[in-house]
């Protein structure tokens, strides 16, 4: 998905402006981890793990850290591993 790095970037805008929380940004390894998944439930999938990931860390930045600690990275019942 050559447009991913746009399509996270626009989910990301969508959630904290619709939640009303600061700015957020995806720390280089939530970053590489998107990109090494298959998103096999399409942008339904890829926003909802967005969401739940922007909603859930604390702080302006998403870490894997934050991911682990939150559950954030479990989609749809598939395993996440980071």
């Amino acid at each position: 998905l050559q447009d991913l790095p746009y399509l996270v970037s626009y989910f990301v805008d969508e959630v904290v402006t619709k939640n009303n929380l600061g700015p957020k940004a995806l720390s280089a390894e939530v970053t590489e981890y998107i990109r090494s998944k298959t998103w096999k439930g399409n942008l339904r999938e890829l926003k909802a793990f967005i969401r739940k990931a922007a909603l859930l860390s604390d702080g302006d930045v998403i870490t894997l850290e934050s991911l682990r600690e939150t559950g954030a990275g479990s989609t749809g019942g598939a395993e996440a591993t980071y």
